[in-house]
């Protein structure tokens, strides 16, 4: 566990293969632990001002679903979801996005319960929501038709 707050670190590096190998370690880590104690420290580096540390925590959150099913990570980021920051809101959508994008096909068993959060977003008057719900919705489509 100890290893994940060093690898927080590391998402700060300038060089993108760091920051590439960081993330995928993630999913190495929690393959090994299990993905809840994984989880709750990407979750918690979601409400950084960094945005570059934001958009790597996504993937990473993407990756540990890939790596550890996605039933054990979509029911926290759901719940992340109801933090009123905005940083921390569209970091679950880009979190999410990028989540339907590495599982692919498999992702149309979880378009019942993403579908209500997704027509609800896209009557927010906040564009980047909007924006990440549109993203969302055509990625659950085309892996649901």
């Amino acid at each position: 566990m100890r290893i994940c707050f060093e690898l927080l670190e590391l998402l700060k590096a300038p060089r993108k293969s760091i920051r590439r190998a960081t993330v995928s370690t993630f999913g190495f880590i929690a393959k090994a632990i299990g993905p809840q104690d994984v989880l709750h420290t990407l979750l918690n580096n979601l409400k950084v001002q960094d945005r570059q540390n934001r958009v790597c925590t996504t993937i990473a959150i993407a990756i540990v679903a890939e790596t550890c099913s996605p039933f054990t990570v979509l029911p926290a980021l759901m719940n992340e979801y109801r933090v009123p920051d905005l940083n921390v809101q569209n970091g679950v959508l880009k979190a999410l996005s990028f989540l339907f994008e590495y599982i692919g096909p498999m992702g149309e068993l979880f378009v019942v319960c993403l579908l209500f959060v997704v027509c609800c977003l896209l009557f927010v008057r906040v564009v980047c929501c909007c924006c990440c719900a549109c993203w969302l919705l055509l990625l659950l489509l085309l892996f649901f038709y």
